[in-house]
């Protein structure tokens, strides 16, 4: 694998014993729309997060409001957590973490829950996303 074939895959995340990677369609998308920023500091600073956070940020965080508004959410939900591992690719069909949101019933509570993200990994849509408060 030449150098510069090496620099342009997609990285791999460790499940134990498999390296997992995003599918063609989802690396895609993530690049469709990070190259839409426009602002070249906001551009560069996405640029350099995780992989796994641009999988979440980008394919499942739209998806994940109608489920945390059913559970109570307000405003405000983050798709991670301080900890290590709030965000895991599984399979390029499953992404799985950890997040809160902010109650709409009392703003000041936080809940933490469970999520897991459900892709097509053809079209990089998102089929379905649960959230479980923990």
């Amino acid at each position: 694998m030449s150098a510069v074939a090496f620099l342009l895959c997609p990285p791999a995340f460790a499940t134990g014993v498999d390296e997992v990677r995003p599918s063609q369609a989802e690396m895609d998308s993530i690049n469709r729309q990070i190259a839409a920023i426009q602002n070249p500091q906001d551009r560069a600073a996405v640029q350099n997060q995780s992989l796994v956070w641009k999988l979440t940020t980008f394919l499942c965080e739209s998806a994940a409001r109608p489920p945390l508004e059913k559970l109570g959410a307000g405003d405000r939900f983050f798709l991670q957590d301080d900890k290590p591992d709030s965000q895991v690719l599984v399979s390029p069909s499953l992404l799985k973490g950890r997040g809160q949101f902010r109650q709409a019933a009392n703003a000041m509570n936080w809940t933490a829950f469970h999520w897991a993200c459900h892709l097509d990994p053809a079209t990089a849509a998102v089929t379905s996303f649960e959230a479980t408060p923990l």
